[in-house]
Parts: structure tokens; C-alpha cells; sequence
């Protein structure tokens, strides 16, 4: 009877483990966890919630019941005294750079209608990737060489697109569109529906709550401010009424744009990575699935011509995939350099290290610009286990990594 009762915990052990490194539960509360410790935010159950709109755009779904549940401000039965009102808003500290802090952005995205605010719904645009792709049209608007670059150091330090690569944010930057507001006009109204992000450009825009038929300013916009994140993300009413204060050119990006950015490069680089996975020997015992988990924990680094990647005798713990550019692998023998090879875009080196703690047997070296796809022994075993047990699925190549120096 024991034996049974064991055997079937170790099964549920195993369904459970399964379930875990399925979907990257691990790995995505680890690293929900290091933000949360980094940042330190006064309401953490916010946090989690901002979080995971902004780190899985594509693939969070929230109904009604889930809005009631988990956002405060999309409560069913809210009664007066449970609305936020301008004091709330003043008592949040604004970071030091001066741009909002995140939770006054994120209420400025979500519903709070006074008027329907007995019930309200905020629901996802579909995540089917050929629906999102049948709605989006590429579209490229033209900017000066400033303009973007001002753009790209303001989009790229908002937490919505702080995920998003090199290519990614490209992309973005070509579909921003500028809008241009004379002081007074309305920029968004509350309670109507929302599909765009702006970003403030130039000039000052003011927030509003209407709260018993009253408007109250609750916060002001400047330079590099931004608003209507969400509307990135869910079909909502806007949560208030922003209005030019002074004459400003905001630039905005549209929701399905910006879906298709996201599900698109993001699909299409997990099948690259994976393919290049599929070469390296070493990880040649991983299941499809594996290999799809592998992939999403891949971190893009940029390296710049001459510098050094690895060292020779250095203790290691990181694999490279070669990505974009070419290296080259050199060893020192009595005080004279060697040239053993060059690595060009879908080779690896470095993978001994996801096995054991032996000296880097080379130094490898960037020749340009080069960008490799860096995977940390910790990051494998979190998500994956020990790369040794995944090995001994296939003891001959297990035995040929353990004698073998690399």
C-alpha cells in the first residue's frame, strides 16, 4: 500500500513538474520576483498585476469577473467613497526623472466612468496571431533623424516596451504617428473607448477626473510623459480626460500595430533561436518543447567590434549563440596567440559551461558589431533542471561531454 501511495505522489510530482516547465512558471515568477525586489513598490499585489500586462500583452485575457477580481479600479458595485479621487492621485511620489509614476499611468488607462461605473468590461483583442495579422497594415511615417532618435531614448524607457529588441523597437518607431494639439483641445475623453498610446512629445497636457459631474485636475504631462498604456492591450474607456495645456505634438501608436509587433517578431524569433538550438549537440536530447523554453530564456547582448566575449581560463557558466555578426576564437600557448576559428550567425560556443565549471578553453572576440544570445547555467536549471539529467536521456553523449574537455 505504501509503495502505491508512493508511486502515485512521484506521478503527481511529475504532472506538476511538467506543468511547470510547460509554461514557464519557474521562470516567469523568478523573474516577476527580481523586478518586485529591484523596484520595491509600496502596493506589490499592483505590481503583479502591471507586471504581467506588460510582460505578456499577447497572451493575457481579462473578462469582466477577472476585472472585478484583480484590478481595483474595474470593480463591480463601486460605490462613491471606493472611487479614487485627486488626493490619491497627489499622495503617489513622482520618480526622479519626472515622468509619472507607473500606477497613476496605468489608472489613467483603465475605466473609471462614473457614468457606467455600476459594471464595466474590458476585454482583449483577439491573440490569434493570422486575426491580428489579417487586421494590421504596416505603415511607416517618415521622421527626421533627431525626431527618432528622441523618440527611441523616451519609448524605450517606458515599461510597456521595455521587453521589446533591437529590431522590435524599430519597427515601433516607424509606426508612431505625430499628432498636433493647439492649448485647450480635448485629447482623449473619459469613458470614450481608447486604441492608441501617446507620448508627449513637446508641450504640457493636463489629466482630469470627472467625479460627480466635476472635472478635477489630478495630474500634468511634460516632455517624455506618456499616457494610455493600456489601450495597447485592452479594449477599455478611457480612465480620464486629457487635455492640451499649452500647444504639444504627441506621437501615438495603435493597439493591433502594436499587437502584431509583439506576437509577429516574437514568433518569429522563437523559431529561429529554436532552429538554432536544433545545432548544438549538447542539447540534442531536448523535446520540442524544451527547445521552445530554451528559446524564450535566450537574452539578446550586444557586443561591439573587439571586444572580448569570453576569456581564456575564465570560469564559466554562460552559452552563446551566435546571432547577428561574426567572432573569432583564439587560444594562448607559451605567450603566442593562436587563431583556432570564426564563428559566424547560428554557431554557439561556450556550452560546456550549462554542464560543468571548466576553464573557458579560448577567448572569443566580437569582429563588429555582434549580437549573441546568452543562456546562464541558473537560467537552464530554473526552467529546465539540470542539464545533466536532461543528458543522461542519451548516456553516450553524456560520457563524451564528461571526458572531453571543450
Amino acid at each position: 500500500m505504501e509503495s502505491a501511495i508512493s508511486s502515485e505522489a512521484a506521478r503527481e510530482r511529475a504532472a506538476v513538474q511538467s506543468y511547470l516547465v510547460q509554461h514557464k512558471v519557474n521562470d516567469m515568477l523568478c523573474s516577476m520576483l527580481e523586478s518586485m525586489c529591484i523596484e520595491r513598490p509600496a502596493n506589490p499585489h499592483q505590481f503583479v498585476v502591471d507586471w504581467m500586462c506588460s510582460q505578456y500583452p499577447a497572451s493575457i485575457k481579462v473578462t469582466t469577473d477577472v476585472a472585478s477580481r484583480a484590478l481595483p479600479v474595474e470593480t463591480s458595485q463601486v460605490e462613491d467613497d471606493e472611487l479614487v479621487d485627486d488626493d490619491d492621485f497627489e499622495t503617489e511620489e513622482k520618480p526622479a526623472n519626472g515622468a509619472p509614476d507607473m500606477s497613476i499611468q496605468m489608472a489613467m488607462s483603465l475605466n473609471r466612468n462614473n457614468a457606467t461605473r455600476r459594471r464595466s468590461a474590458v476585454s482583449a483583442e483577439s491573440v490569434d496571431p493570422q486575426n491580428i495579422a489579417k487586421l494590421y497594415e504596416r505603415k511607416v511615417h517618415e521622421k527626421a533623424a533627431d525626431v527618432r532618435d528622441k523618440l527611441k531614448e523616451k519609448v524605450s524607457h517606458n515599461f510597456l516596451f521595455s521587453t521589446l529588441d533591437a529590431d522590435q523597437l524599430e519597427i515601433l518607431l516607424d509606426a508612431m504617428f505625430e499628432k498636433a494639439f493647439k492649448a485647450g483641445d480635448t485629447i482623449i475623453k473619459q469613458g470614450e473607448e481608447g486604441d492608441n498610446f501617446y507620448l508627449v512629445f513637446n508641450g504640457a497636457c493636463d489629466v482630469y477626473l470627472n467625479k460627480g459631474g466635476e472635472e478635477k485636475l489630478v495630474l500634468s504631462c511634460f516632455e517624455g510623459d506618456s499616457f494610455g498604456e493600456l489601450a495597447l492591450l485592452y479594449n477599455a474607456p478611457r480612465a480620464a480626460t486629457v487635455k492640451a495645456s499649452s500647444d504639444c505634438t504627441l506621437y501615438a501608436v495603435d493597439r493591433i500595430t502594436f499587437k502584431f509587433i509583439m506576437m509577429d517578431t516574437t514568433m518569429s524569433k522563437r523559431q529561429t533561436y529554436e532552429g538554432f538550438l536544433e545545432k548544438v549537440p549538447l542539447l540534442s536530447s531536448l523535446t520540442a518543447n524544451e527547445r521552445r523554453t530554451v528559446a524564450d530564456a535566450l537574452k539578446p547582448t550586444t557586443f561591439s567590434d573587439n571586444d572580448v566575449i569570453i576569456h581564456q581560463h575564465d570560469a564559466g557558466d554562460t552559452f552563446f549563440l551566435l546571432e547577428k555578426g561574426h567572432v573569432v576564437c583564439t587560444s594562448m600557448s607559451n605567450g603566442v596567440v593562436q587563431e583556432l576559428g570564426r564563428c559566424a550567425p547560428g554557431d554557439y560556443f561556450g556550452e560546456i559551461a550549462l554542464l560543468t565549471n571548466r576553464p573557458r578553453a579560448a577567448t572569443v572576440t566580437a569582429v563588429g558589431e555582434v549580437t549573441v544570445l546568452a543562456l546562464d547555467r541558473r537560467t537552464f536549471t530554473r526552467v529546465l533542471g539540470p542539464l545533466a539529467d536532461v543528458l543522461k536521456r542519451n548516456m553516450a553523449m553524456y560520457n563524451a561531454y564528461m571526458v572531453h574537455k571543450i
